[in-house]
Formats: structure tokens, sequence, C-alpha cells
């Protein structure tokens, strides 16, 4: 049997290959379907729960940094406010009184600085309370009568400026006072007075008569989640009769 050319063909390409191994137009399909799908709503609910689990573990711990932050600011403003009571004590002659104030329970912390005068002079003695005023204040923080003026006669006190840990109900700092690395607990008064002299006088409570600093003062800043314990970093700001105030962390 003879075979002509014309009667050869030869197949190449695709053809070539069969149909067993080409894609068909369902496959193709399928493949594009399944590269588009989306998540499905339960897929979506894991992940938000997942989410939600991490973030309640999480708060916490921001919390706790937060305070631990904020501990160290409010010790640094009170450091502040006693070295501003310290210089202008000696800078006008007159004395200067920090009044501390906190019950660890409705008031963390209050502090407020005040300048005495007496018929409009300044009030270089620290020994008696009777040179502040004889009135509390609104605040029951000090036995003074604050105001931004002087009164035109008498004694009385000018409220110079303060600081206080009142600026969130969610946190948990407070402040406790020590004497001496003794904890202070017989009243929630406390008071420096700074004389023009350089001498530190310390006042156990409201309407006493002030006795020079002996030893240290402190004023710890410290996390009490409940109110009691203290929990993380305390910062503490003492103050002695002769030197600055100093911050130390334990």
């Amino acid at each position: 049997m003879r075979l002509e050319s014309a009667d050869i063909q030869l197949v190449v390409g695709p053809a070539a290959v069969g149909p067993a191994t080409r894609p068909s137009s369902e496959l193709r399909t399928r493949t594009a379907r399944s590269r588009m799908r989306g998540v499905t709503l339960i897929e979506l609910l894991v992940v938000i729960v997942i989410i939600a689990i991490f973030a309640a573990m999480a708060i916490p711990g921001i919390v706790r940094s937060n305070d631990d932050r904020r501990a160290f600011e409010k010790a640094n403003e009170i450091a502040q406010l006693i070295q501003e009571a310290r210089g202008r004590a000696l800078a006008t002659g007159s004395a200067q009184m920090v009044a501390m104030y906190a019950n660890g329970a409705t008031v963390r912390g209050t502090f407020r600085h005040y300048e005495g005068v007496y018929n409009k002079q300044p009030t270089a003695s620290c020994l008696t309370s009777q040179q502040w005023g004889g009135n509390a204040d609104t605040n029951s923080v000090m036995n003074v009568v604050p105001s931004t003026a002087p009164p035109a006669t008498g004694p009385g006190a000018v409220m110079m400026g303060g600081t206080n840990l009142q600026y969130s109900s969610n946190s948990t700092l407070q402040v406790r006072f020590f004497l001496n690395g003794n904890p202070v607990t017989a009243t929630n008064y406390q008071y420096l007075c700074f004389s023009p002299g350089g001498r530190v006088y310390y006042f156990a409570d409201q309407g006493v008569t002030g006795v020079p600093l002996s030893g240290a003062f402190e004023v710890r800043v410290a996390r009490y989640p409940n109110g009691t314990t203290v929990e993380g970093i305390t910062r503490s700001v003492m103050i002695d009769g002769t030197d600055i105030a100093r911050i130390r962390s334990f």
C-alpha cells in the first residue's frame, strides 16, 4: 500500500495533548469561584471572640502600666510643689505651708501650697496655726481661708497652687504618709511649713503647733487595687529639714 504525502497529517499543539489533560470550562469556573469566596459569618464571629479575649487580657496590664507612669508623674508634681514652697519662702520672706490630705477612700491625695500673710504683710513664722487663719476651707484640707488676695487685716493665707490624684475614677493610685519610715495613721491631715530662714516645720494635724522636722517625711504614691495592699512600683517623695525633695522608687 502506497502512502501519499497528502494522506499524512501531523498534528501539533493543544490538539495533540488530548481531552484528558485539558482543564474543562467547569473546572476553571470552580477554581475562580473558590478564589473569590469570602469568609462566613461563623468565621467572622470566631475572629471577633478571639480579639475580645486578647483585649480583655491586655486591658488590666495597660491600666497598671498607666498607673505606674502616673505615679511617677504625680510624685514629680508633689516634689516640685514642695520645692516651689521652699524656694518661695527664701525669696519672699513669707512662710509657705504645704497642706496634704488623703483618706484612702474618697480622696486619694490632695496637695495645696499656701503663703502666709498678716495685715497684707509676709508672715515669717511657722510656729502657730493661728497665723494661717482660724476656719477650715471648703474642702477640709487645712484650717485656713484660701483666697486669691490677702485679707485687709489679720492673719490669712493665699493659695498659690496645688495638685491631686483625683484625675480618674478607674485609677488605683493612692497616697500614704510616713514619718521616719513609720506610717502616719492617726490623722489624714499633714502639713509642712517652710520658713524664710530655711527651716522646715511639721504639723501632725489641723490646729496644732508645728515642730521642727526631725528626720524624713515621706509621701508615697503607689497602686492599692484592694485599698490596703501595695502592688507594683512605689514612688516616694522624701523631704527632710535641710535637703531638697527627692524621689526614690522601690
